[in-house]
């Protein structure tokens, strides 16, 4: 046993806080953990590379388009380019098929041009799905802009950059503007700030609520893959690198993306963006059937720091 196993299991007997349950990720038995690694050799290790070419040749048709036009405005061509590429790349990790619940509510919003879309994070593959189904833009880190070939494509996707050493208030009027530019792509924001395992929804930011209009709502679920049933698709705290790795283990899974009826505040949620988010998260609970935990990210960091790992 290492000693970040024992670590964990020492919080779990004696100091487990019900605000630690939406961080908790599976713990692979020996058996699992070798089936996982003949798997990865049998079909993985040829999959990750076919990710990776993809990946990079996706970005380079992007960055010689960029030479000759403002790429970022010419929209039709990135939705067809995205939607081919990035799910030819969700594919290669195994996800054949994409269940869309309420593919009438998405159309709507895209017509009505509704400006804010949010979500339970659960996985990365969170925001590869957001961008074959509605090419939003993203709020990063504003370091981001800054890494190579991702700093390139937050830039191409028109993302919006959160410098966390400013006030809160900044970020807010960032997100402000954004929404009121209807030029621009439809902003994806996941609220909850951090991921969690899925089996609950955690206290939302009140960023993406502050502008005021109307928001449209979705929940990602991920289900059991084939042909071991046991790996993890929700990504907390485990080690990036391993979250990415375990999904090439897997030859095939399904995911569900459903989109709730959009929610349009009144007049004072309009004026009180804590019982707007207060009242959405309500809403995502009740439709969704996924509980809501008193925990934030705080409880993450806290709970991470109990187990001996770090948050990146």
């Amino acid at each position: 046993m290492t000693e970040k196993e024992s670590k964990s299991k020492k919080v779990e007997k004696e100091e487990f806080k019900e605000e630690y349950k939406p961080f908790t990720d599976k713990k692979y038995t020996t058996q699992e953990k070798i089936l996982m690694i003949i798997g990865f050799i049998l079909y993985g290790f040829i999959r990750l590379v076919i990710c990776l070419l993809l990946a990079i040749i996706y970005t380079l048709v992007l960055k010689i388009a960029s030479l000759f036009t403002e790429i970022e405005k010419k929209r039709k061509f990135m939705k067809i380019w995205t939607s081919i590429v990035v799910r030819m790349i969700l594919l290669s990790l195994g996800f054949w098929r994409i269940d869309l619940i309420g593919k009438d509510k998405l159309r709507k919003s895209i017509e009505e041009n509704i400006r804010i879309y949010i979500g339970n994070h659960t996985s990365s593959m969170d925001i590869a799905l957001s961008m074959v189904l509605f090419l939003p833009s993203f709020a990063a880190k504003k370091s981001v802009q800054n890494m190579f070939l991702i700093g390139f494509l937050s830039k191409v996707f028109q993302s919006v950059y959160i410098d966390r050493t400013k006030s809160n208030f900044v970020v807010i009027e960032e997100i402000k503007k954004r929404a009121k530019e209807t030029e621009k792509p439809p902003m994806a924001i996941f609220p909850e700030a951090t991921t969690t395992n899925g089996e609950y929804l955690i206290g939302f930011k009140r960023g993406a609520f502050n502008p005021g209009t109307k928001i449209q709502p979705m929940i990602f679920r991920y289900k059991k893959g084939w042909p071991f049933n046991f790996i993890q698709y929700e990504w907390s705290l485990r080690n990036g690198v391993f979250h990415f790795l375990d999904m090439f283990c897997n030859l095939f899974t399904t995911v569900t993306v459903e989109f709730l009826d959009p929610y349009e505040p009144n007049q004072e949620e309009k004026e009180d963006s804590k019982l707007f988010a207060e009242n959405v998260l309500k809403y995502m609970s009740q439709k969704s059937g996924i509980p809501i935990s008193p925990a934030n990210f705080s409880h993450k960091i806290e709970y991470a720091k109990k187990i001996g790992t770090s948050l990146k």
